[in-house]
């Protein structure tokens, strides 16, 4: 079947302003690899289960789903992704309950995002405050950011979605460069956070027994459990897939927008490799510098994590900062993310007519019409 014939009009009208890079930061946002090192995953490890090996499993298992998505973004490269590609090779009713579907499982993971950016915020000042005496960024923490203070942490969360969106619509190139320099700055703090990590192996117990007493974990009954198990270490993968690896619809839903045909190629491959980076090497430096069985103890506290041991450990005010930071981008880099490739599939759904045909109008009307309906979902989550 050629592609001429899949389509009604072969052109959306959208602009060719997205390089790979800006793709690639888009998947990477998409599988979330620094909410996963920080209290997506750790805090309900099962014993036995090696997270950083957990990982690896994972990502192998899920690479033909990446060789699948690139050979479909490559042959129909059109705005909407997996949508368009079930719709039009698979069944046109099938593709479009998937696509809707799909469509509306994005905004809970982006309002939970920008819902616990708050936790983020709180750990953040509370690490950093404990570790120099602070004792205003611990109130802080603990009256204003707290995570028991809901109306302003739903209310900080609209702010930063509504702000977002309003970059979209006046300028929505703006919204890829946006998303690309929030998951740069993220990224970078992390690599920063691995190497603090890395560094504090040789000393490891010993600097970290403070945090430990300022966050009351000192009496914690030590882990006696297997170091290792494959089983349980199996039983984590599917947390691993339904947390990150298998979501790749980002880069997809964007394609008609790619300027270049490498970035077409590589967008899917490259987000997946960043991920497993930057989700396997923190796990497996926090066993090498901790132990398992200390690992084991704390993790489920959900307040000892490979960012907040990072925090802590960096011990410089500065390096801290731009550490904390880089965790709280993430939040936002998820947010930005979410708004951009959640408007190009409710605009693919109204190309085909399945959601009203003014989402599909190129005019800043339409897009304040399209996102009036993402704050609705978004307010509604």
């Amino acid at each position: 079947m050629s592609l001429v014939s899949l389509f009604v009009r072969e052109s959306t009208g959208l602009v060719k302003k997205a390089s790979l890079w800006d793709a690639t930061m888009l998947n990477v946002a998409n599988m979330g690899a620094g909410l996963a090192i920080f209290i997506g995953i750790s805090p309900f490890v099962i014993p036995g289960a090696v997270l950083w090996l957990s990982s690896l499993m994972t990502f192998a298992l899920t690479l033909p789903l990446v060789i699948l998505y690139t050979y479909f973004i490559v042959r129909i490269p059109r705005t909407g992704g997996d949508y368009v590609w079930t719709t039009r090779r698979l069944h046109g009713g099938l593709g479009s309950i998937m696509g809707i579907a799909l469509a509306f499982n994005m905004p809970p993971f982006f309002a939970l995002s920008a819902f616990f950016s708050v936790t983020a915020i709180n750990n953040v000042l509370l690490v950093i405050g404990y570790s120099h005496g602070l004792r205003g960024l611990v109130n802080l923490a603990n009256t204003v950011f707290s995570t028991g203070n809901v109306w302003f942490d739903y209310g900080l969360a609209l702010i930063a979605f509504v702000v977002m969106i309003l970059i979209n619509i006046v300028r929505p190139s703006a919204g890829f460069k946006l998303t690309t320099a929030l998951g740069i700055f993220a990224i970078l703090g992390t690599l920063a956070a691995m190497v603090v990590v890395g560094l504090s192996i040789p000393n490891f117990h010993g600097e970290i027994t403070p945090f430990l007493r300022y966050f009351n974990l000192t009496n914690q009954k030590p882990y006696t459990g297997p170091s290792f198990n494959l089983y349980t270490t199996l039983y984590m993968v599917p947390y691993f897939a339904s947390f990150a690896y298998i979501w790749l619809y980002a880069g997809p839903a964007v394609a008609a927008e790619i300027r270049s045909r490498e970035g077409l190629l590589y967008n899917e491959i490259l987000g997946s490799l960043l991920t497993v980076i930057l989700i396997t090497i923190p796990f497996l430096l926090m066993d090498l510098a901790a132990g398992y069985g200390f690992n084991m103890t704390y993790y489920p506290s959900g307040i000892y994590n490979f960012w907040t041991v990072a925090i802590y450990l960096a011990h410089n005010e500065v390096l801290q900062w731009f550490i904390g930071l880089g965790l709280i981008a993430w939040e936002f880099f998820v947010m930005a993310f979410g708004i951009i490739v959640f408007a190009r599939y409710i605009f693919a759904l109204s190309f085909d007519r399945l959601f009203p045909e003014i989402f599909s109008r190129l005019n800043r009307w339409a897009v304040l019409f399209s996102w009036l309906f993402a704050v609705f979902i978004f307010v509604s989550v």
